[in-house]
């Protein structure tokens, strides 16, 4: 799995290419070049200096995220697609 290309943003003309930056640095698959979260904060101070203050983000983005079920349906799907693809 780790031969295969990290997953990408679809539609990137409708994000801010400070965003897409910093996605593509948090989707590295390789633990051993994947930046840690210091250096994502000073390497992308832009992309950090249009955040809302943290209780916001914390809270949006835990909006964002499905519920607890079909994070665990989602990936149980995934093993059995990833399984079956050999």
């Amino acid at each position: 799995m780790q031969f295969a290309k990290p997953p990408t943003v679809n539609n990137h003309e409708k994000y801010d290419n400070c965003l897409l930056k910093f996605i593509s640095h948090c989707l590295v698959k390789d633990a051993r070049i994947r930046p840690d979260i210091e250096t994502l904060v000073n390497s992308h101070k832009e992309f950090f200096s249009y955040a809302k203050n943290p209780h916001y983000l914390k809270t949006m983005f835990i909006k964002t995220l499905p519920n607890i079920i079909e994070r665990v349906n989602n990936l149980i799907n995934f093993k059995i697609v990833w399984k079956n693809s050999f």
